[in-house]
């Protein structure tokens, strides 16, 4: 791509450009920016122009509003998975999450308030994450009797461990801030309101090494890493649509819409609401 050439947004992604740096901001309130099937293939077409311009060095993401994101739509999990969600699915993760970690810019992922689900891994796939200390995330796939996909299987293992990523993955608790820095899940933590500031900071540091040398270094740390993600991916869309047709999965998907509904006091809320505990007791 020409580099006179502008970043084209979408309905529900937002850019800016500025000097070296490219702001892309989920955007869409109505689901307090859930990462659709819609959303994740807007992102996937903001980041295929992003990768090409090189004059663009940086990519700031982030979530519109007080949460980064609430996770999946669960407006599409319904009436089951689509017949071509394998194929779907495969597209939507290698141009957001494995786009992300092998495009050359250096990416820093700005999180406030939640990030939940797929939300938390479109974060945590970027090369450095920032977050306000009242932050939080958590991953709620089995809660609905789904399993984890967005390359959680494999990303949460090589941040946190094996122990700490079945915590997370099996319990779907929230994890605040501090423990996630403490864990080495999150680059940096900064005051509440401070995120703007902190980020433009950290770009400030970056800026002190010439870009092909931060290139070359995401390339080395990812060598093997981004193969193992590659591969950890597939597995999650398969096993994911073979979970979706069980009986289960369509009993505890209905229960958890239900309760937010009750908890809401309204309809049911299109996305997964970051502030809801959607704990479901079987017994």
């Amino acid at each position: 791509m020409n580099e006179s050439m502008t970043v084209v947004g979408t309905d529900r992604i937002r850019v800016r450009t500025d000097a070296d740096t490219i702001h892309v901001t989920l955007d869409h309130p109505e689901t307090r920016n859930a990462v659709s099937r819609t959303m994740y293939h807007e992102l996937a077409f903001v980041l295929s122009q992003i990768a090409r311009r090189t004059d663009l060095r940086f990519v700031v993401l982030s979530g519109a509003g007080r949460v980064f994101s609430s996770g999946g739509d669960l407006r599409e999990l319904r009436d089951g998975l689509p017949d071509d969600y394998v194929t779907d699915y495969w597209q939507r993760m290698s141009g957001t999450i494995l786009a992300l970690r092998a495009m050359p810019q250096i990416v820093i992922a700005g999180v406030r308030g939640a990030a939940v689900g797929a939300g938390a891994a479109v974060a945590l796939a970027s090369d450095m994450v920032v977050v306000e200390s009242d932050a939080r995330m958590r991953f709620t796939f089995t809660r609905i009797g789904f399993l984890p996909d967005a390359g959680t299987t494999v990303l949460l293992p090589r941040l946190l461990g094996p122990a700490v990523a079945r915590d997370l993955l099996f319990t779907g608790r929230w994890i605040g801030a501090e423990e996630a820095c403490r864990r080495g899940m999150i680059a940096r933590v900064c005051e509440p309101g401070a995120l703007d500031e902190a980020v433009q900071s950290l770009l400030t540091e970056l800026r002190y090494s010439p870009a092909g040398a931060l290139g070359m270094v995401k390339n080395l740390v990812d060598a093997s890493a981004l193969s193992d993600l590659t591969s950890g991916v597939r597995a999650e869309g398969v096993q994911q649509y073979a979970a979706a047709a069980s009986g289960e999965y369509r009993e505890y998907l209905a229960r958890v819409l239900e309760l937010m509904a009750q908890q809401t006091a309204a309809p049911v809320p299109p996305a997964t609401d970051p502030d809801t505990d959607v704990t479901i007791k079987t017994h």
